[in-house]
């Protein structure tokens, strides 16, 4: 005797106050690529080290880009930047470890001349440590293999007040819908697939990479966190 309404509802972020953040730690990204002697062209991973996240799919695209593009060499780092599992059951915690494992295994294979091509930093950032992260870096790549939201995705976009960076991003990520008008959207399980994407991203032009952060940023300026919240209550309210 009920009637149930089920609507789509993609959660928004405080897009104003990571506009504030980003811009009070300016200088400490600036200062990222100096501390830890980074190449040009930075790609960044934020992930718990979760099957979920597909970390170790990342990790198997950047081993294949790396063997296919030997003249990238050099010219990228690629920094992930890891946070344990929110479980501490055995599945999540051998998934850490493979991961862990394979990322020592890559820099054994490709590092030459003092250049290792991952960063590995297993740390909890502060909101400030992100956004400036988010601003050093010229690509974040989202792997999601299954992913409700995803809102480290649209926090990188928020950051970009340059209007710069590239956002790759599964196609089952929670945002890839909301944000496909400017990221380069990927198969998570597909080596190939996302090498090509880091191969696009990384020889991007100035003016494309504005156009595609210029209508994501878009997108999460219609779509903030009040908005979703004032959403739900239009919805009860009918």
């Amino acid at each position: 005797g009920r009637k149930t309404r089920i609507a789509v509802m993609p959660l928004g972020i405080d897009v104003d106050r990571w506009k504030d953040i980003s811009s009070l730690v300016r200088p400490v990204a600036e200062a990222l690529a100096v501390k830890y002697r980074l190449a040009n062209q930075i790609i960044l991973g934020i992930d718990r080290l979760d099957y979920t996240k597909g970390v170790l799919e990342k990790l198997h695209a950047i081993e294949y880009f790396l063997t296919v593009a030997p003249e990238m060499h050099r010219r990228f780092h690629y920094v992930q930047i890891s946070q344990p599992p929110q479980s501490e059951e055995e599945e999540y915690s051998r998934y850490a470890h493979q991961a862990e494992d394979k990322i020592k295994e890559i820099n054994k294979r490709f590092s030459t001349d003092g250049w290792s091509p991952i960063i590995h930093l297993d740390t909890k950032l502060t909101l400030e440590e992100l956004a400036a992260w988010y601003q050093a870096a010229d690509v974040l790549c989202v792997n999601s293999i299954r992913d409700g939201l995803n809102l480290i995705a649209k926090e990188f976009v928020s950051c970009r007040q340059d209007e710069q960076g590239v956002l790759i991003v599964s196609k089952n990520a929670g945002c890839a819908s909301e944000l496909s008008q400017g990221a380069l959207v990927v198969d998570p399980r597909s080596p190939s697939d996302i090498s090509g994407a880091l191969n696009k991203a990384i020889n991007m032009p100035v003016e494309e990479k504005r156009r595609r952060m210029t209508a994501m940023r878009h997108v999460i300026g219609w779509n903030q966190l009040h908005d979703w919240a004032l959403g739900f209550l239009k919805q009860a309210l009918k």
